[in-house]
């Protein structure tokens, strides 16, 4: 967990590449100010510009299954062998990498996102990356975990950051929202308005599921249910998720 003091001594002196990045036109018009860092939250914007889209990924919430959807459909080749899709979420320039002139392009562009249930998404990151070593240390259970993020650990990694942090532009600015819960209804949607093909109601890419919508209820007690509802609170307001 990160002091207080070096909190304030990383907001007053940035290292040098999140300075950079703030300084590129994009994010001139479009200040960051979520509390993850600007590098990492940088890496997910997918500005498909040339195809008319932006892509804002959100980690746990089907990026990786969009994003392919997203790039196959664009005409780029799958990468045999990449089971997480990082062939497709790269594919694009990043927010960074755009031009002052490519700007007028990125605003008539159709711009999206996909946003999962608060409960579900922290506790398949905890199932995916901190019970398995991927992130962190191994924590025993849920509960610990929410102690953590609780303790300072909330935006330490993408993978369980608050949804509504990792936004590149405004929520208002977004012309659609996509909801994992509807993931193929909403990715149809997405398809339609940029006149791809018709989607597959079994497509799917990214890790092994951790089915954490079934799981739920065996995790979620009440101490770490109190902690996600406050945490989280933004992502459920903003998103129109319900608090148990």
């Amino acid at each position: 967990m990160l002091s207080f003091a070096r909190q304030i001594r990383q907001n007053l002196f940035p290292k040098p590449r999140e300075k950079g990045l703030r300084r590129t036109p994009f994010y001139v018009r479009y200040p960051y100010s979520g509390r993850v860092s600007i590098v990492m939250a940088d890496m997910r914007g997918m500005c498909g510009i040339e195809r008319g889209f932006f892509f804002n990924r959100i980690p746990k919430s089907a990026n990786s299954t969009v994003s392919v959807f997203v790039a196959g459909s664009s005409g780029i080749s799958s990468v045999p062998g990449d089971l997480v899709g990082n062939w497709a979420k790269y594919a694009f320039p990043k927010p960074s990498d755009l031009e002052t002139e490519q700007l007028e392009k990125f605003e008539a562009s159709f711009k999206f996102t996909f946003v999962r249930n608060p409960y579900t998404r922290v506790l398949s990151a905890y199932l995916d990356k901190v019970k398995t070593g991927k992130k962190m240390p191994p924590l025993p259970d849920f509960y610990s975990f929410c102690q953590y993020l609780d303790r300072g650990g909330l935006h330490a990694n993408a993978h369980w950051a608050p949804q509504s942090s990792l936004l590149l532009i405004p929520l208002h600015r977004f012309d659609f929202i996509g909801r994992m819960e509807t993931l193929s209804q909403d990715m149809s949607v997405v398809g339609r308005r940029l006149g791809f093909r018709a989607v597959d109601g079994n497509v799917r890419a990214g890790p092994k599921s951790t089915n954490a919508d079934k799981l739920l209820a065996e995790h979620l007690d009440d101490g770490s249910r109190l902690i996600l509802n406050r945490l989280y609170a933004e992502d459920f307001d903003a998103f129109g998720y319900t608090k148990l």
